[in-house]
C-alpha cells in the first residue's frame, strides 16, 4: 500500500466537493451552531450514480451545488437514506420534485420507510431487506448492514 491510498484533508474546502476515493465524494454541508450534521456522499457511477443521506432543506442547496460540481444531478438514480431523521431526509420532497427519471428510487430499510412514506413522495421506495441487503449499481455493489440507533 502506498501513501497515495490514505485519505488526507490537505486542500479541504468545506464549500467544495471533497474526493474521498475514486468516484466517491463528500458533498455535505456544515451547519454552524447545529448539533445535527449530515454528511452527504456521492458515488459517481455514470447514470447509476448514488446520493447517500441527501440532508435537510437547510443543507440541500449546498449539497446540490456540490453534486452539480461533480456530475449532473440527473445522473443520480439511487437516493440512500440510512435512517428517517429530518437532518438526513427532510429534503426528499425537494428531490421528489427535481427527479424526472422513471427508474429513480429511494433506498432504505423497512423501519425508515414506514416513516418516510409520510412525506407523500412519488419516488418509489426500494427496501434493502427485500433485495438481499445489497445493491448492484452499474458495476458497483453496495452492501447494507442494519445498525439501529447508530449515527
Amino acid at each position: 500500500m502506498n501513501s497515495e491510498t490514505f485519505l488526507t484533508t490537505e486542500g479541504f474546502d468545506p464549500e467544495r466537493p471533497f474526493r474521498l476515493a475514486e468516484g466517491v465524494w463528500w458533498v455535505g454541508h456544515y451547519l454552524a451552531d447545529d448539533p445535527f450534521q449530515c454528511h452527504a456522499y456521492l458515488i459517481e457511477n455514470g447514470d447509476q450514480s448514488v446520493l447517500i443521506d441527501p440532508g435537510s432543506k437547510l443543507t440541500f442547496p449546498h449539497v446540490l451545488g456540490k453534486v452539480e460540481d461533480v456530475l449532473p444531478f440527473t445522473r443520480i438514480r439511487y437516493f440512500i437514506c440510512h435512517h428517517q431523521d429530518p437532518d438526513i431526509t427532510s429534503t426528499l420532497p425537494l428531490i421528489d420534485q427535481l427527479v424526472s427519471r422513471k427508474d429513480a428510487v429511494i433506498i432504505s430499510h423497512w423501519r425508515a420507510i414506514a416513516l418516510l412514506k409520510h412525506y407523500g413522495l412519488d419516488l418509489p421506495f426500494w427496501c434493502v431487506e427485500q433485495n438481499g441487503w445489497h445493491l448492484n449499481a452499474g458495476g458497483r455493489r453496495l452492501k447494507f448492514i442494519l445498525t439501529p440507533y447508530l449515527h
